[in-house]
């Protein structure tokens, strides 16, 4: 979490997962948030930063996450950091009720 003056103005959540065939842990990132009075401030890349201490800590190799298609801006921002787009695997959805 972000805060200034006791104000939260961003928060990255975070799960660890697996990728099986690499046979490797990764940290997912579930969601990125910078209030948009804070952005262009380095509050993104603290965040993202703190969660690649916590990846490396925990063993993991990679932090993994996903951007809508549309969103340019935050696409921009994760390719400053040097993130690649992986293109060979895509989202699948289900609704709760379909099973």
């Amino acid at each position: 979490m972000a805060a200034e003056e006791e104000k939260v103005i961003g928060y990255l959540l975070y799960h660890f997962g697996y990728d099986s065939d690499g046979a490797f842990s990764n940290l997912h990132v579930v969601d990125l948030y910078v209030d948009s009075k804070a952005r262009k401030k380095g509050v993104g890349r603290a965040l993202m930063t703190a969660a690649a201490g916590i990846a490396r800590e925990a063993g993991s190799q990679e932090i993994i996450w996903s951007v809508y298609r549309a969103n340019n801006l935050a696409t921009e921002f994760y390719e400053r950091l040097g993130a690649q787009r992986i293109t060979e695997v895509f989202f699948m959805k289900l609704p709760a009720d379909a099973l």
